[in-house]
């Protein structure tokens, strides 16, 4: 899947049948750890960091049934990321956003909206696919100042 952004900027799907390239996962790495929600406790981060310290971090992750959408720009610069994952719960299924996160020199633009519409997408044409109820979801902490975008966003 490829959107265009305005200048230039495209948004990416990365999933188990896609390669990540080294310098795309290498960026991905450092806006994850550079941008890391201060909301979150230590604890979580640690785990959070180290499931996605490397490219093979990075890989096991997709090969899981992870999916990455990233925004880069035209000079193949990564400004954001989201995360995905399917929950299958059974007696219906959730397609969650893992996480979301837009440089801090990026914020403002409309990229993390413009990853917003790639994972609602993602998530219907899996809901397509599927024979039980689905529905999208996203958890957010508290104190999470993206909050009352993900209110306009419908959650």
């Amino acid at each position: 899947m490829l959107i265009l952004l305005p200048m230039g900027t495209e948004i990416i799907k990365y999933d188990k049948d896609s390669t990540l390239p080294s310098g795309i996962a290498e960026q991905i790495i450092q806006i994850f750890r550079e941008n890391y929600p201060e909301s979150h406790i230590q604890e979580n981060r640690e785990r959070d960091l180290a499931e996605r310290a490397n490219q093979a971090a990075l890989d096991i992750l997709l090969s899981e049934g992870r999916v990455i959408f990233i925004a880069h720009d035209i000079h193949e610069k990564v400004l954001g990321l989201l995360e995905m994952r399917e929950i299958d719960q059974g007696e219906g299924v959730y397609m969650q956003v893992v996480w979301i996160i837009v440089d801090a020199l990026a914020r403002g633009q409309g990229i993390a909206s413009q990853l917003h519409e790639a994972f609602k997408a993602e998530a219907r044409k899996r809901a397509s696919r599927i024979s039980k109820p689905s529905c999208r979801l996203l958890a957010v902490h508290p104190e999470n100042p993206a909050k009352a975008v993900y209110e306009r966003w419908g959650y």
